[in-house]
Parts: C-alpha cells; sequence; structure tokens
C-alpha cells in the first residue's frame, strides 16, 4: 500500500512539473528580446511585433534595435519616459503604430524618420518639442492631432 502511495504521488509531482515547466517556456518564447536603451530605461520586445519600452528618464540616441527594424510594428512607450532620442526609431519600415505618453517632454530629431508605414500615431498632452525631421518621410501618417502642449515644432518635423 506504500509503495502503491508513493508511486501515485510522484506520478503527480512529475505530471505538475512537467505542465509548470511548459508553461514558462511557451511564455517566454513570446518574447524576442529585452534589454537596456537608456539609463533607465528598458525595452521589451514580443513575437507579435510590439515592443514597449518602460522605465524613467530618456531613450538614449541611436536605434533601440537594429537587428528587428522590420520586425516592430508598434511601439508603445509607457509613463516614466521623458524623452525619445535621435534616431531612436529611424527607419523601422513595417512600424504602423505609436503611442507616446505625455512622460515624455521632447521626440528629439530624426527619432521616427522614414517609418514609412506608419499610419497611427498617438501624442499625449505633455510633449512639449518635436524635433527636425522627427516623422519626416512617414507617407503613410494622413493625419495627426498636437497637443497644446507642444510649443517647439523642428523643421522639417512631418
Amino acid at each position: 500500500m506504500l509503495k502503491k502511495t508513493i508511486s501515485l504521488i510522484l506520478s503527480f509531482v512529475i505530471v505538475f512539473s512537467f505542465f509548470s515547466v511548459t508553461t514558462v517556456t511557451a511564455n517566454a518564447e513570446m518574447i524576442l528580446d529585452s534589454g537596456q536603451c537608456g539609463d533607465n530605461v528598458y525595452y521589451t520586445l514580443y513575437a507579435d511585433g510590439k515592443l514597449v519600452i518602460s522605465g524613467t528618464g530618456d531613450i538614449e540616441d541611436g536605434s533601440v534595435l537594429d537587428d528587428y527594424v522590420y520586425d516592430i510594428n508598434h511601439v508603445e512607450i509607457e509613463n516614466g519616459v521623458t524623452s525619445i532620442g535621435e534616431h531612436a526609431f529611424y527607419g523601422y519600415k513595417n512600424l504602423v503604430s505609436i503611442t507616446i505618453p505625455g512622460s515624455v517632454k521632447s521626440i528629439d530629431d530624426w527619432a521616427f524618420t522614414n517609418c514609412t508605414s506608419l499610419t497611427s500615431l498617438t501624442i499625449f498632452v505633455g510633449v512639449t518639442s518635436i524635433g527636425d525631421f522627427a516623422f519626416a518621410r512617414c507617407e503613410s501618417l494622413t493625419s495627426i492631432e498636437i497637443p497644446d502642449s507642444v510649443t517647439s515644432i523642428g523643421e522639417s518635423a512631418f
């Protein structure tokens, strides 16, 4: 009887361990890449093409993810990020939509230039400046609402 009980318990442990490992592995596969793109700013790229930027502070100058330029279709920047660096998303050809929260105060020069598929841009109240050529060559972007908080728009920003 004791052997049968121990055998049954071990069987349950093995089965539940398998499901736990499988669940963790499946969730981990949903993330393609993650890392840092500023002193306290981090990115997470999901398999569906969504790039989430989180943390506090500035997104550094230069491309966030050169290796995935064609994989990213949506950028969501979370509250806490204060600026978007020069060339941060330059040339993201399949980027369709961007959400920029009110915590972002500036969108630097060339930040989203040449994002030729960009159709949806949401800028929340709080952004005060949009740099030179920030959204230049975004031919698919046909309509945009700029909040009253924006006091400076650079040369050829759109």
